[in-house]
């Protein structure tokens, strides 16, 4: 396996450098920019030669030049057989990784990497929280440096607050949150939250109904809601916290939709990204102040939709795919400044079963 880094150097030109140095069968689960966006860190799994499912052998961080050259794998071991959709993380705007697992009855682990370094604590969290179903639904880090956790415990949420040095600064019970999703903090408006939670199960995905719900700084009080229907993701914001998005997905009739609302929950948009019978895969949705993009994988190929985010009007729908040859099972990304910075993970059959790579893109927006 190799990793390519796909460079534009021109209008739809694309030129290819390859990323040494990191090892083989590596998939691409997130992905944030650093060094003043020069350079790339990949939250990336590996797993055993010929396997294409299942548990990672090793999850780790890697670091690619945006223009390709040599990049580093940073062994992240407390996640070391995890599966994809067991690690909750998010990225800090300087470019530090956080992430969370279940640490034992009324516990979250709780790690940080920066610059390769790895530091962990034990958050304990209260005894009424303390159950065995306890789980971490979203993470989000805080402009002021701190963090959101968004917890269930017993089908119930809270929001966890933490200080920048990882201290615990609140625990909020949230009322009213049957089969709690996620809350989100909404930018330059410290008294305001949305707050996800369910009706079902993901058994039954075309007949979840989610409860969107626009609450006061206490998490008590609900000033707006909205219900949208079937597997919903984490919400999204835009930079300036004047948009935010949801993507739901049922299997039955296949249909995965983008939600695109105001800081007010009031619906700006909804807008079909695939539309597929039984189609069983997430899709990934990026927010700017100026455009919404959806990323998905579809029969081998892997697409980008890219809409306005400030009406909802889409743009245009492009094959982000690479390397002949290859299925593209998955595309993750990031928006920096008027570009889309892309890792797509492509299979290639082999002797053994199946060989996975990483390529890098940037598509200007």
């Amino acid at each position: 396996m190799y990793i390519t880094a796909l460079i534009t150097t021109g209008a739809g030109q694309l030129s290819a450098a390859p990323v040494t140095g990191v090892g083989d069968n590596l998939e691409a689960l997130g992905v944030s920019v650093i060094a003043n966006g020069e350079r790339l860190i990949v939250v990336a799994g590996r797993r055993s030669p010929g396997k294409d499912f299942g548990p990672f052998v090793e999850v780790g961080l890697v670091v690619v030049p945006v223009a390709g050259g040599a990049g580093a794998f940073t062994k992240i071991p407390e996640l070391d057989g995890s599966r994809a959709d067991d690690i909750q993380y998010t990225f800090s705007n300087s470019g530090d990784l956080y992430f969370t697992k279940a640490a034992g009855a009324g516990a979250i682990r709780l790690g940080k990497v920066r610059n390769g370094r790895f530091v962990g604590v034990d958050l304990v969290l209260p005894t009424e929280l303390a159950s065995g179903d306890l789980s971490v639904q979203n993470i989000e880090a805080l402009d002021d440096g701190g963090l959101d956790i968004g917890v269930r415990s017993r089908g119930n949420g809270s929001l966890v607050t933490l200080n920048p040095d990882l201290s615990v600064k609140a625990i909020r019970p949230i009322a009213r949150s049957a089969e709690f999703q996620a809350a989100l903090r909404l930018r330059g408006s410290s008294d305001r939250f949305v707050v996800v939670s369910s009706n079902g199960s993901p058994g039954l995905a075309a007949q979840v109904a989610n409860e969107l719900e626009l609450r006061t700084a206490d998490l008590g009080s609900t000033l707006r809601r909205h219900q949208v229907n079937g597997l919903v993701s984490r919400p999204q914001q835009s930079p300036d916290g004047k948009r935010f998005v949801v993507s739901t997905r049922s299997t039955i009739p296949g249909l995965v939709t983008a939600h695109l609302f105001d800081a007010a929950l009031a619906p700006v948009k909804s807008l079909v990204i695939v539309q597929k019978p039984s189609y069983p895969l997430p899709v990934g949705v990026l927010l700017s102040n100026t455009r919404l993009v959806a990323l998905h994988p579809e029969n081998g190929k892997c697409f980008a939709t890219v809409a306005d985010s400030r009406d909802g009007q889409q743009l245009e729908r492009r094959d982000v795919s690479d390397m002949p040859g290859s299925r593209c099972v998955k595309v993750v990304g990031v928006i920096a400044g008027a570009n889309l910075m892309l890792v797509t993970t492509t299979m290639r059959a082999t002797a053994d079963g199946a060989s996975a790579s990483i390529a890098t893109r940037v598509v200007p927006l």
